[in-house]
Formats: C-alpha cells, sequence, structure tokens
C-alpha cells in the first residue's frame, strides 16, 4: 500500500438467495472496492444481522414498504436498493429516484455513497511530489 491510500471499501449485503441475487453479488465481487456479503434471509429477518454488519448499502429483491420504513428509521443514511428481478431494474429507496437498469447498479452504489461522504473511490495521495517533504 503507498501512501495516503485508504482501506475504505464500500460495505454491501445482499439480503436474500435468489440465483438473480447471488449472480448480482458474484459481478459486483470483481470491484475491490466493494465488500460484499450474502445473508441468506428476507430483509425482515435479516435485520439483526444488519445492526453487527453496519453495511453502508443493502440489496434485496422487492422489499416490502414495511421493510423498508423500518429499516430507513433504524440505520439513517443507508441506501437500500431494491431488486426486481422480473423487470431486471433497481430502485433506491433512500430518496425519491427513478428506477435504473440493473446494469448500473455499480455505479449507482458509488454515486451514492460518494455523495454523502462515506467512501471516495478517486483518492490521491496525501503527498504529492515536493509536498509535505521533510526539509
Amino acid at each position: 500500500m503507498k501512501v495516503g491510500e485508504t482501506l475504505e471499501t464500500v460495505e454491501v449485503v445482499f439480503c436474500g438467495n435468489s440465483v438473480y441475487l447471488c449472480g448480482l453479488a458474484a459481478g459486483l465481487r470483481l470491484n475491490k472496492k466493494l465488500r460484499i456479503r450474502l445473508v441468506d434471509n428476507t430483509l425482515d429477518k435479516a435485520m439483526p444481522e444488519l445492526k453487527i454488519l453496519h453495511p453502508h448499502v443493502v440489496i434485496a429483491e422487492s422489499p416490502a414498504p414495511r421493510e423498508v420504513n423500518t429499516l430507513q428509521n433504524t440505520h439513517p443514511g443507508l441506501l437500500l436498493i431494491g431488486i426486481d428481478a422480473a423487470t431486471d431494474s433497481l430502485r433506491i429507496f433512500a430518496v425519491e429516484q427513478p428506477v435504473f437498469s440493473v446494469e448500473k447498479l455499480g455505479q449507482v452504489i458509488f454515486q451514492y455513497t460518494k455523495r454523502n461522504g462515506h467512501f471516495e473511490p478517486n483518492c490521491e495521495f496525501a503527498n504529492k511530489r515536493g509536498e509535505n517533504d521533510e526539509k
């Protein structure tokens, strides 16, 4: 690791065990700036695990409105992404957002976490040539 690099990654938890969600998780695992975890449970039943894991992002298939409200009340600032396998789309529940294609899932995660100060994917080195050198 070089001076000024950060170890921070975006913690992403997938709730569910469908082949579709597992495929999305596998695709995102290729990105070294994301730490992907799978919780083999519905969003409602995964709440205790989410309290322990403290993820930046939770992804679930078609979460119920009650689950969305509970998660937003217990984890303010969390990005909740609902996936609809039938339409191959996603919906962001943190704020009012349009529906996106799942092809943009990685971009949405980084855009949201950067906007909310969780993660800066393009960090510069703290010590540029000549700056902060001891004299």
